[in-house]
């Protein structure tokens, strides 16, 4: 074969040979231009070249020339600047070129065109530009709603190039200083001041206003369905108002002090606000200064100072509910002393120190729902001015002190207040000590002592007791302190709350601020990285060869011995050893976790199928076990219930929701009162979807019922541990969102459905009773007293009673206020069906709680008032109706043992209710299942108001007559 091949020349290529050779796709595209004898002199030889259909070489002179021409002087055309003759030539390039040249032009691995793709885009980066892209979208949308619409822009069929004008859209508008490119370009090639104000509200409104927002997600809805997460940037708002933010940024940082970019600047940070995403849109502006950036912080307090008050206010408010909380093991003074470090900044004079007043005060600023580091770095802030201080605890005094406050509102927000107040008095007391007496002998602080005690919460009571030992203890002698003589005052609540008086903090540096955002970012204790295991074990080393004498015994041969071995059959062969391919089978598989840093790391592995699908089925049993053994739980409770919360079914596992759900519901009763609150406030506060907080809510729930001993009734009731049952078409969800929503509504339904049936089954019993006739005509069998002992259900230990008003309850009714006063119709909670999801939840932890708990009263007051005015809600959609129905029902059968205390403490309640359900009654139609379980729940309620009313006709009247 050597003989056949022989060397016929040789060439020796130099280095500039070398550097000649290029991609074979790009050389084709260079010789294209090189070749085309297209020559492009003005603005209509552009137009006429894209009006013909072009080469691609031909097109790619027009697009140079275009961009170039954009660079040049005044009296020269630019595309960037509102024409007519720009108009045209815009619309032949999304209408034309658009749909013929993307295909060639889109962003692949190998990137052949990322120059000429860049050129392109360039051309369309302006107002006219994104406006020409929104219009057709518009087209589009308008095409696919009416079935066989002409093409009205003149382009190609308005169907097929929807995605591709949303990547063109993205690639227009991708990058953080798009709107101040725009603006300069706006600036350089406008002369007249008039016409540039106009070309920038023009850019406002297309940017600011939303309009993309809605225009892509349309477009986008129009187009072939997509899976969940690859939808386009600009549709979600969430995004968009990110970019937005960013964006504003830029535009805050330029150093040209032209007025068009600070009249952008404003009128966007305006727009933006309304979007409906303040937090995510301030969060992208000052980033920089959130995370400790020491040089970022007088650009944005320059911006800060220059807004109006009310804006001011609203980025103050957003900015504190960004900071982290995250804390080592020095009670969060670190973090405390970053965070005041940056309101102090902000607020450098006394106007706008009294917003961080009006912070504490008011209500529906958002306070409530943050933690108590937050609190006390704005405390330390007010601190600083003796005067305003005074006046905050004077104002938080007379919200202490209000009767319908202690009343009416939620008892978590009382106990915010509360520590307010508390820290107020701690600072003043370090202060002026004299402020602080005088105030402790004001009238305003004894009605506030005494209003508190004469309330009839005893949660309310409470509060007002620590507030006044605490304050006696700091300004009274030893001899004549408060001594009320009760164990709550020196239980460990009570004692967490007098220590809140003694709680110094100080004002750091924006050092101490990046430092907490990093401790947020540390792995957690127990993780730890394995090394990788040596290919080849290492042999054991050898023993020196020593010379022994062995005896040698000569054994005689005995057949007999065989037959006295037992006979074993043939084993099974292994199942992988099946696979043809060896190298397949895998023989060292993971083991179930036995502890829990173990399960953690197994719940995160989310590209090992074995041990993450072990760490899922064992995380419910692993955590029960542990609860009581050993402090595995107590140290990783809160990183293991983020864990579960947030995790997704990567390997579309079998039963995924249902273990998922279980381990859930196992970490809330291995620590109930922490983990009660913990997953109240992620449920409000966090970033969840709808799915993941229905499970929250399930969870809750279903862990408040275990731990009042209904565990086993709850599993032969949803069928737990067992195969999901396949159900017709039309009763299930979309294939996408049933795995994610099926699992935690059909388990709470069937558990509300069974409590239902429960409170409804003796009231229709008696109905039937009535109707059969007289009493005295009836037969009763009478059972023998061993049936009667043999049918008694055993009481059980409900361990629910003790922190179902701190731990679940409160935190769960408080938050929901407080999220509704701010978000209102844009919380998540206003939708119909997570609002009925909430009060069914909050009604079986009523429920489970039980009618001996010692915090009835309390719940009942909470629950009542807090039921009453969703009436709104509840005519709106008949699930909230359904579910508010079952949740007032719910109050009154958990207080049948005392309808007396109903009748005295609840009078106005009951006569509203009676009065409410009676028109329900009425209104609802028969003869549809939806109406006649309505009616039936309307009915149920009016008959337990009734009952009550009856019963305490003359207790009520008084009231009655009010109410008529």
């Amino acid at each position: 074969m050597d003989g056949l091949l022989k060397v016929s020349s040789t060439r020796r290529f130099s280095q500039q040979h070398e550097d000649a050779l290029v991609p074979a796709k790009q050389a084709q595209d260079e010789e294209a231009e090189r070749q085309t004898t297209t020559q492009v002199e003005s603005a209509e030889d552009v137009l006429k070249l894209l009006q013909s259909k072009p080469d691609f070489g031909s097109l790619i002179i027009g697009l140079r020339w275009l961009n170039k021409s954009s660079k040049a002087t005044s009296g020269a055309f630019n595309i960037k600047i509102p024409s007519n003759k720009a108009a045209e030539i815009l619309n032949a390039l999304v209408n034309t070129i658009l749909p013929d040249y993307w295909q060639l032009l889109r962003p692949t691995k190998e990137d052949n065109h990322a120059k000429q793709r860049r050129i392109f885009t360039k051309c369309l980066t302006n107002i006219a530009g994104i406006g020409a892209l929104t219009a057709r979208s518009k087209n589009i949308v308008a095409a696919g709603k009416v079935k066989g619409k002409p093409d009205i822009s003149g382009g190609n069929d308005l169907k097929t190039p929807s995605k591709d004008v949303l990547e063109v859209l993205e690639e227009v508008l991708q990058g953080p200083k798009t709107i101040l490119l725009i603006v300069e370009d706006l600036c350089k090639s406008i002369e007249k001041p008039m016409q540039r104000n106009l070309a920038v509200r023009e850019l406002v409104s297309l940017v600011g206003s939303g309009r993309l927002i809605s225009v892509v997600a349309e477009a986008e809805s129009m187009g072939t369905e997509k899976p969940l997460g690859e939808s386009s940037w600009i549709g979600d708002g969430k995004a968009y108002t990110q970019w937005l933010g960013r964006n504003l940024r830029e535009l805050t940082t330029s150093r040209d002090h032209v007025p068009e970019i600070k009249q952008s600047r404003d009128q966007i940070f305006r727009k933006g606000l309304s979007l409906g995403y303040r937090d995510q849109f301030i969060e992208a502006i000052y980033e920089s200064t959130i995370h400790g950036d020491a040089d970022a912080l007088p650009r944005d307090t320059g911006f800060f100072s220059e807004l109006p008050y009310y804006e001011q206010k609203i980025v103050l408010f957003a900015l504190l509910r960004l900071m982290p909380t995250t804390h080592n093991n020095d009670k969060g003074k670190a973090t405390v002393r970053g965070i005041a470090a940056l309101a102090q900044r902000l607020t450098v004079n006394p106007k706008t120190r009294e917003m961080l007043v009006d912070w504490l005060v008011d209500a529906n600023s958002g306070s409530v729902n943050l933690d108590l580091i937050i609190h006390r770095a704005v405390m330390t802030v007010i601190a600083e001015d003796v005067d305003i201080l005074e006046r905050a605890a004077s104002k938080l005094l007379a919200v202490f002190l209000d009767k319908m406050f202690i009343e009416h509102s939620p008892i978590f927000n009382q106990e915010v207040q509360s520590q307010d107040l508390l820290l107020a008095i701690g600072q003043l007391y370090r202060v002026d000590q004299s402020r602080l007496r005088s105030l402790s002998h004001s009238s305003a602080y004894i009605n506030a002592i005494s209003n508190r005690l004469a309330a009839s919460s005893p949660r309310a009571q409470f509060l007002g007791m620590v507030v006044g030992t605490a304050v006696s203890e700091l300004v009274d002698e030893p001899d004549k302190r408060m001594k009320l003589g009760i164990d709550d005052i020196e239980s460990e609540d009570g004692m967490w709350y007098r220590g809140i008086v003694k709680i110094t903090d100080s004002v750091g540096t924006l050092e101490d601020l990046r430092n907490a955002w990093k401790l947020g970012q540390k792995k957690p204790k127990g993780v730890q990285t394995t090394k990788a295991l040596p290919m080849h074990p290492r042999k054991k080393p050898t023993q020196p060869q020593t010379s022994k004498i062995v005896a040698i015994e000569e054994l005689e041969d005995s057949e007999s011995e065989d037959d006295d071995l037992p006979l074993y059959e043939k084993p099974d062969s292994d199942r992988e050893d099946s696979d043809e391919d060896p190298t397949l089978i895998t023989r060292n598989k993971p083991t179930a976790p036995v502890y829990i840093r173990d399960l953690i790391l197994g719940l995160r592995d989310s590209e090992n199928y074995d041990r993450h699908k072990l760490a899922i089925y064992s995380a419910s049993d692993l955590i029960r076990r542990k609860a009581n053994f050993g402090t595995e739980v107590t140290e990783h409770v809160e990183e293991l219930a983020s864990q579960l919360t947030g995790l997704k079914d990567t390997f579309n596992l079998d039963l995924f929701e249902e273990k998922r759900l279980q381990a859930m519901i196992s970490v809330i009763v291995a620590q109930p009162l922490p983990m009660g609150k913990w997953f109240s406030t992620m449920l409000f506060n966090a970033d969840y979807s709808m799915s993941q907080r229905a499970s929250m809510l399930t969870a809750l729930s279903l862990a408040a019922r275990d731990l009042a001993g209904y565990r086993s009734e709850d599993a032969s009731l949803t069928g737990a541990h067992t195969e999901p049952k396949d159900l017709f078409p039309s009763k299930r969800l979309h294939p996408r969102m049933d795995p994610a929503f099926a699992q935690g509504i059909s388990t709470l339904n069937a558990i509300a459905a069974h409590s239902e049936r429960a409170m409804i089954k003796p009231l229709a019993a008696a109905a039937a009773d009535q109707a059969t006739g007289p009493n005295i005509l009836k037969i009763r069998t009478f059972s023998s007293r061993m049936e009667v002992e043999k049918n008694r259900k055993r009481p059980i230990t409900n361990a629910l009673a003790k922190v179902v008003a701190d731990g679940f309850f409160f935190p769960l009714t408080g938050r929901y206020r407080a999220h509704a006063s701010v978000y209102g119709d844009r919380s998540p909670f206003a939708m119909p069906f997570l609002l009925a999801h909430f009060l069914k939840s909050l009604a079986l932890i009523m429920s489970a709680s039980g009618a001996s708990t010692l915090s009835l009263p309390a719940l009942t007051a909470e629950f009542w008032g807090f039921l009453l005015p969703l009436r709104v809600e509840a005519g709106r959609a008949k699930v909230v109706l359904e579910a508010l129905l079952f949740c007032l029902l719910t109050v009154l059968e958990i207080n049948v043992g005392d309808l007396r205390r109903v009748a005295e403490d609840h009078a106005q309640e009951l006569l509203e209710t009676r009065g409410w359900a009676q028109r329900v009654f009425d209104g609802a139609r028969g003869g549809e299942k939806e109406g006649e379980k309505i009616r039936m729940l309307a009915a149920s309620v009016l008959v337990k108001c009734s009952e009550v009313v009856e019963k305490y006709q003359s207790l009520l009247l008084g009231d009655l007559v009010n109410y008529m």
